[in-house]
């Protein structure tokens, strides 16, 4: 997990999926996320009461620690992606962009 403001939550499991579960607290359902790893590490059922917390995206909490039933939280990693929302070191921005606009292909912008 980054350095970033934590979201904590509680509620019940409604739905599962892989991963991702979705979970109903007080204020209305909210999905998250204990990536691939992370639901090899602790095995969640619908009808559980868990409380989780981690860093809250537009989508959904990626999910850094969880208790299950009130029982010892258990840590979830998430590995940062390599491109995280930076370009590559040889990327051209206003290339990029000006090619969009332009609605040209960029493999033939590349001399």
């Amino acid at each position: 997990m980054s350095d970033d403001a934590q979201t904590t939550i509680s509620g019940e499991v409604t739905d599962i999926f892989a991963h991702r579960f979705m979970v109903k607290t007080a204020s209305g359902k909210i999905l998250a996320d204990l990536g691939p790893k992370g639901a090899q590490r602790i095995a969640l059922e619908i009808g559980d009461h868990v409380e989780a917390s981690g860093e809250m995206k537009p989508s959904e909490l990626k999910v850094g620690q969880i208790a299950k039933q009130g029982g010892a939280p258990t840590g979830i990693e998430h590995k940062k992606k390599p491109h995280d929302g930076k370009l590559e070191p040889d990327a051209d921005a206003k290339m990029a962009i000006r090619a969009a606009n332009e609605k040209q292909c960029l493999s033939c912008c590349f001399h």
